[in-house]
């Protein structure tokens, strides 16, 4: 976890616990597009508030943010999305398995693990916000004069913030792919010195395949093919273990489900690491119904399946505890007693 992340984290729900600021005159008006998948619709985005989708502008060339005071806030946001989003595709690699689909179990398993990017690399403090899009009018400051400001690039695909050594949050461009997204990793190891022992496990089995030269670059880039292989081609199977089949040879130490298990063991390790650091951060927070309704807010918007807790069981039972626990924490004031 990045060592400034709870600070800053703190700072922005206090900012919310002393009250959202009424609307005032100092705001911008912008239309845009939030994606493909929703239409056109109208945001009003008030400087010193939160909003689901923050809103980014270009000052000097230097991508800008009126809600740069909330970004802690956004990370808590996306921990909690990640992991919700995550579990039902979990479940299903674990139907998919079950059924002996190694393929599209295999598939299953990876956008789970895929889902829970967000969610960890925003503990390392780098948050992955798509960007509402659109040309912002004007600013009208308290004494009305007007400042217009550059709308962003229409090929940004994805922002990140990144909390700076400073404690504050520097924003840049991202690609949307899986391969870049996966390459972010390569930043939070670079500065942490090392990578958790999952990764090295998963790195570990590759490397039968791949070599001992194959490097945790590589390895981050070689996951999506994985998943493309499985999606595109149905191709799940131990190489080793299939060799052996064809062959008629009985040496080999694993199955044709082994890679499958590998990335099942892999999405539950990630897991596991997630949620106990999530517990971490909020076991300190200081809450209040109205934190808890706009957190709720944010981490359900775009709208997303609900995730099923009480249907299926991981192996560690201790993840759905934790699941549940989360769930239970972000529902209990925003929804129930709402």
């Amino acid at each position: 976890m990045n060592k400034l992340l709870k600070s800053n984290i703190n700072k922005s729900l206090t900012l919310i616990n002393q009250g959202i600021p009424r609307i005032d005159p100092q705001l911008i008006e912008i239309e845009g597009e939030i994606d493909n998948a929703r239409p056109i619709i109208a945001y009003r985005v008030f400087e010193n508030r939160p909003n689901s989708f923050p809103f980014f502008y270009k000052e000097n060339e230097q991508i800008k943010s009126p809600q740069y005071q909330y970004f802690g806030f956004f990370a808590l946001m996306n921990m909690f999305r990640g992991v919700f989003t995550a579990v039902n595709y979990y479940y299903a690699g674990n139907l998919l398995l079950e059924k002996g689909l190694l393929a599209p179990a295999l598939s299953m398993y990876y956008t789970c693990v895929f889902h829970l990017l967000p969610s960890y690399l925003a503990l390392e403090g780098r948050v992955i916000i798509d960007p509402v899009r659109g040309m912002p009018k004007v600013i009208i400051t308290k004494n009305s004069s007007s400042v217009s400001y550059k709308p962003l690039d229409d090929k940004t695909d994805l922002l990140i913030a990144i909390l700076s050594g400073e404690n504050k949050w520097i924003f840049e461009k991202r690609r949307r792919n899986h391969t870049d997204r996966w390459c972010e990793l390569s930043h939070v190891f670079i500065e942490k010195g090392t990578y958790p022992k999952y990764f090295e496990e998963l790195l570990a089995y590759l490397k039968l395949y791949f070599g001992n030269d194959f490097s945790i670059n590589q390895f981050l880039r070689e996951i999506p093919k994985i998943r493309h292989h499985a999606l595109y081609e149905s191709s799940a199977y131990d190489e080793s273990a299939y060799d052996d089949l064809v062959n008629r040879d009985n040496f080999s130490s694993f199955r044709l489900d082994t890679k499958v298990k590998k990335f099942k063991y892999f999405a539950e390790e990630f897991f596991f690491d997630i949620l106990l650091q999530i517990q971490e951060i909020i076991g300190q927070l200081e809450t209040s119904k109205n934190l808890k309704q706009i957190l709720f807010l944010g981490v359900y918007t775009p709208p997303f399946e609900v995730p099923q807790l009480k249907k299926y069981e991981f192996e560690n039972r201790k993840i759905s505890n934790d699941l549940a626990f989360l769930k239970t924490w972000l529902f209990s004031e925003a929804i129930y007693n709402s």
